[in-house]
């Protein structure tokens, strides 16, 4: 588990791939595809930040800093939902849970319990949702209140400029061209990601647009560029 969880976690790239890949061997673990298409969004974000028009709008220094906030969050939720996807993979494979191992990849007592109570009742709703605030609080305190990241990014004039005029966007795009999403708001605060979190959810397996999402991201192969 240790090792796949590291050969997965090296880029976003490979990220985004382990998570629709489980999706498709797993679907009644809808976080997955959830997890597979944002870290789509934080790819070309941070392939946006060497574009032309954030290279003139921002040093370089600041684009250092914004991109490795993004890569860092994303690292730290990969590292701890991972061993989780697979455990659940395992458990699932021998019809007996192993969730107890879950200590030993410091998962929280929280997220045990919930792998627990899922192997049990199949609940996909309440499991979806404890994976969303689960991964908001795993980025809280090392990212989020981190006091360089909160100095160089989230106090910074461009980030509350853009949290201010909800600029910044997470997308679900369609093979026809259309694109679906909602807007980052507040985004330091924990309840105002959880709530974004739930709202992507709900667009993503919406009975009108689940299938041409889910169309996008099994055809259209993720390589950080939009």
């Amino acid at each position: 588990i240790k090792l796949k969880t590291d050969d997965g976690n090296v880029d976003n790239i490979s990220r985004t791939e382990r998570y629709a890949k489980f999706y498709k061997k797993h679907p009644e673990v809808k976080w997955a595809l959830l997890a597979s298409m944002v870290s789509r969004n934080a790819g070309w974000f941070m392939t946006d930040l060497e574009g032309i028009p954030l290279k003139q709008a921002l040093p370089y220094e600041k684009r250092q800093w914004l991109f490795l906030s993004v890569e860092t969050a994303n690292w730290l939720i990969f590292a701890d939902a991972y061993p989780q996807l697979l455990l659940y993979e395992y458990s699932k494979r021998h019809n007996k849970p192993m969730f107890y191992l879950l200590e030993a990849f410091h998962v929280s007592a929280f997220m045990m319990e919930e792998w627990e109570r899922f192997f049990r009742t199949k609940d996909e709703k309440r499991l979806l949702t404890s994976l969303i605030i689960n991964e908001q609080h795993v980025i809280q305190k090392p990212v989020i209140d981190h006091p360089l990241f909160k100095k160089f990014v989230f106090h910074s004039l461009p980030f509350i400029f853009q949290d201010l005029f909800h600029f910044r966007v997470i997308l679900f795009p369609t093979i026809t061209g259309k694109l679906y999403g909602f807007s980052t708001h507040q985004f330091s605060h924990v309840k105002k990601r959880i709530e974004l979190g739930k709202r992507l959810a709900w667009l993503l397996f919406h009975p009108l647009y689940h299938g041409q999402f889910l169309k996008f991201s099994n055809r259209v192969i993720h390589t950080g560029s939009r």
